[in-house]
């Protein structure tokens, strides 16, 4: 999935996309080069995206560089829909994800200045 979703950034017009299978990787990504855009997962399998996105936002340099978070997940239930508009993220995408509704999200979060 990590893959595709890869591919569809590129070909939505993002030339920097990096992936990372793993929290810790996704931390050491994030220090290298801290991003403008997360897609995090819900399901990290011993964790969640939830436990991962203090640490990363931690990372800024300035609140004005906090980055879009778009979270991804196979069931956007109202738990993990409330526990999300509690930690600021305001765009959700339920799996599997599309080009479209990637695309529709990510139109909304920056508005054409892509």
């Amino acid at each position: 999935m990590l893959d595709i979703l890869s591919n569809i950034m590129k070909a939505l017009g993002f030339s920097s996309v990096s992936i990372a299978q793993t929290p810790e990787l996704a931390l050491r990504r994030a220090v290298e080069s801290y991003p403008d855009l997360l897609l995090i997962d819900y399901n990290l399998g011993y964790s969640t995206g939830f436990d991962l996105l203090p640490d990363i936002l931690a990372l800024a340099p300035s609140e004005e560089r906090r980055p879009e978070v778009v979270l991804i997940s196979a069931q956007l239930s109202n738990d993990v829909r409330s526990e999300a508009i509690s930690l600021g993220i305001e765009h959700m995408l339920e799996k599997p994800i599309t080009p479209m509704a990637l695309s529709g999200a990510l139109d909304r979060i920056f508005q054409g200045s892509r």
